[in-house]
């Protein structure tokens, strides 16, 4: 086992929680993904906006599970993601990045973003962990990688948007998150 897979290994929470709910966790990321950013979803109020002004929030809900995208900025941006099951936080995702500093016109940002909402729409998010969009995409001359580490229950990584005519990435995102562990849900201890 190398550095990685021991780190990894080290932090992965899969063995605490049942296989059947992870897998139902990821099938409602995929389609809550769909259904917002994505899908070109309506933003709705942000949740507490005294202490989120300029925020917009995308918001989706089946059954037992709500996702909530909750983020702000246009040229350089932030956000986070957050799963509730049963009306408690689960799991949750945050990023951040956006336009490269050569390439930060309004026009390009938003064909890029455009082009970002297909690639994430991609994959095989119901049934394979996707953090983001796929590994690769490309698309009208526009490519998009996404690079991550560890699962479902722990993760982190970068995706980026390039066109051939660039040497570098338009656009970059850093991500990382994972499952919520509330004491709860631990082990009783001896």
């Amino acid at each position: 086992m190398n550095r990685q897979e021991r780190v990894m290994d080290t932090l992965t929470w899969k063995s605490h929680f049942d296989a059947d709910w992870l897998g139902e966790l990821n099938a409602f990321l995929g389609r809550a993904m769909i259904e917002t950013y994505a899908g070109n979803g309506l933003a709705v109020p942000p949740q507490d906006t005294q202490r989120k002004p300029g925020f917009k929030e995308l918001v989706y809900r089946e059954g037992r599970w709500l996702y909530r995208d909750s983020y702000t900025g246009f040229l350089a941006s932030a956000g986070q993601e957050v799963v509730w099951y049963n009306d408690s936080p689960v799991w949750m995702q945050s990023y951040a990045g956006g336009m490269t500093a050569n390439h930060r016109y309004p026009k390009l940002a938003r064909d890029c973003y455009q082009f970002l909402r297909s690639a994430l729409a991609t994959g095989e998010k119901g049934t394979t962990f996707q953090p983001r969009g796929p590994h690769q995409y490309e698309e009208f001359g526009w490519r998009y990688g996404c690079d991550w580490s560890g699962d479902i229950t722990h993760f982190w990584g970068h995706e980026a948007i390039s066109r051939p005519d660039q040497k570098e990435a338009l656009f970059l995102h850093r991500f990382f998150g994972g499952v919520i562990m509330h004491e709860q849900h631990l082990p009783p201890t001896e």
